[in-house]
């Protein structure tokens, strides 16, 4: 499968550019379509993409591409799982924190999925990431993506949350977690096919 070119259907500009340096190493261009998709009330984020993939095929025939991620705490029966952004406008970080005070399990981890459409097929890449929650709130450059940057700590700086690390710790923070995610699966993937294509 040769693909040049694929749409991003996201309003969250950080998204897009995070991906769009990803895909144009491998020669591929990220087109950006600001369309808003419905956010489903499903408590796995390969649901959600599902949801938002049927959505967008109603409106886009060529390759495109959703995304979902998610925030699980497994003391919390992995709560708050897909529905961050009610968080965010309801307790808040420090809410969340307080419901663990009494949790000695401080386990947490990112989970993201990549949807995407190939222009007949649906195609889904999963990937978590897994660290644990700090006591309080730490740092203050969550780089645009919001709180929860304040209290997750990564076991490769096991002493900082990811707002606090400087720009040199965060390039080798992005470089360690992008060996395998689910960006890289994705991207193996189109390989494989342009590959297995090219062979036959």
């Amino acid at each position: 499968m040769e693909i040049k070119e694929i749409y991003f259907v996201t309003t969250n500009k950080n998204k897009v550019e995070t991906l769009a340096e990803r895909l144009r190493s491998c020669g591929i261009l990220l087109i950006h379509k600001p369309i808003f998709l419905n956010e489903p009330r499903e408590l796995s984020t390969i649901e959600v993409c599902k949801k938002k993939m049927d959505e967008a095929k109603k409106i886009l025939k060529k390759p495109f591409i959703v995304e979902d991620r998610g925030f699980f705490v497994p003391a919390l029966n992995g709560f708050p799982g897909t529905f961050v952004k009610l968080i965010h406008q309801t307790i808040g970080i420090k809410g969340l924190l307080k419901l663990m005070e009494n949790e000695t399990d401080r386990t947490a981890y990112f989970e993201y999925c990549l949807g995407f459409f190939d222009g007949r097929n649906d195609h889904y890449f999963v990937d978590r990431e897994y660290g644990r929650l700090s006591f309080q709130p730490r740092g203050e450059n969550d780089r645009g993506w919001g709180d929860l940057m304040r209290i997750f700590i990564h076991d490769l700086f096991p002493n900082k949350t990811l707002a606090e690390l400087n720009d040199e710790e965060w390039k080798k923070y992005k470089t360690h977690i992008s060996k395998n995610d689910y960006i890289q699966k994705f991207l193996s993937w189109l390989d494989g096919c342009s590959n297995a294509r090219n062979s036959g």
